[in-house]
């Protein structure tokens, strides 16, 4: 008698990334490929777009690889997709918002406006200040 290995579902496959080996969905194991092996950068913008569905509480790969492209990824639409995406995603986490606002000295407008919204979306004030909080007038002029 052989002794018959276990199927695999056509909806799980394995994702390997160093030392960790995750069962993810086919669809979010796809992308988050694509978004580390792609060479366009329309195709990673794709990828962040539709991790961005994803349940990162479940898959918090998902998540880890939104953070490193919005780090690492040469491509200024990609880095910005990747803030729109945090936002969309509603994941207001320590590591999120560290490198949102590591984006804030970007290079490109584009991703300094995505910073920008997603920090007031995620209604953070700014450390340079409380410009988002009506400051008294403290010169007794009236208005």
């Amino acid at each position: 008698m052989i002794a018959q290995q276990p199927e695999t579902s056509a909806a799980q496959t394995s994702y390997t990334d160093g030392p960790h080996q995750l069962n993810l969905p086919d669809a979010v194991s796809q992308q988050l490929a694509v978004l580390k092996d792609s060479m366009y950068p329309s195709q990673r913008e794709w990828a962040v777009v539709s991790l961005a569905k994803a349940d990162w509480h479940a898959q918090p790969d998902a998540l880890r690889a939104l953070l490193a492209a919005c780090r690492e990824d040469p491509a200024a639409t990609v880095r910005a997709a990747c803030v729109r995406s945090f936002v969309r995603m509603q994941a207001k986490t320590p590591d999120v918002l560290k490198t949102i606002r590591s984006l804030k000295s970007d290079p490109d407008s584009r991703v300094k406006l995505e910073v920008e919204q997603a920090l007031q979306s995620f209604a953070v004030v700014p450390a340079t200040g409380m410009s988002h909080v009506a400051s008294p007038d403290l010169t007794g002029k009236s208005r």
